[in-house]
């Protein structure tokens, strides 16, 4: 009997081992667009890097998730911005949704064409802290909003000649679709320091 059932057993396994790496496989399909990297650390368990130190004083916003500027501080203050390099603490790679965001702090923090009144020398410093381009296999199976495609991403202005901080935005977003939730952080952000300039 037992040799009965490890006969029928063992086939049946075999089988589903098979649909359900095919399945996996087809979760993992990406329609020709780059393949997310993720990060060789991404099974190890460690807290999540993030730009902002302190989150003290942020107040929710209508337009962004979360948000804190120094009394008094305006865009209009600055005369100059430097905006460094986009950091990506995330556990997954993804040189796309990378650039697109260096692009837009780009366009955002432009120098600006009138100087008269303005004396702030800006540094604006802005990181990817949680990225999820698609869903996981077990995803598949959940209706969650916590398994859908996100973005999130922390920004920091501070006064290049003091070092004291004028602004730390933080903002996250969700969707089905990975470049759908991409489009509208951007779109947030951009509409955001547009009302604070």
């Amino acid at each position: 009997m037992k040799k009965n059932i490890l006969i029928v057993f063992y086939p049946l396994s075999i089988i589903f081992a098979t649909f359900f790496l095919f399945l996996h496989g087809c979760a993992k399909e990406t329609n020709g667009k780059q393949q997310p990297v993720k990060h060789a650390t991404a099974n190890m368990i460690e807290m999540p890097k993030r730009l902002i130190s302190d989150y003290s004083g942020m107040q929710e916003d209508d337009t962004v998730s979360w948000i804190w500027m120094k009394k008094g501080f305006r865009l209009d203050n600055c005369r100059s911005f430097k905006v460094y390099p986009l950091k990506n603490f995330s556990m997954v790679d993804n040189v796309l949704a990378e650039k697109k965001m260096q692009e837009v702090l780009q366009d955002i923090f432009r120098v600006p064409e009138a100087m008269e009144g303005r004396t702030v020398a800006a540094g604006v410093m802005a990181a990817i802290v949680e990225m999820k381009p698609e869903k996981e296999f077990v995803d598949l199976f959940s209706s969650s909003l916590d398994s859908c495609p996100h973005i999130e991403i922390e920004i920091v202005i501070f006064d290049e000649d003091s070092k004291t901080i004028l602004l730390k935005l933080c903002h996250s977003k969700k969707s089905e679709n990975f470049d759908d939730a991409l489009q509208k952080i951007v779109k947030d952000i951009k509409t955001f320091f547009m009302k604070k300039a």
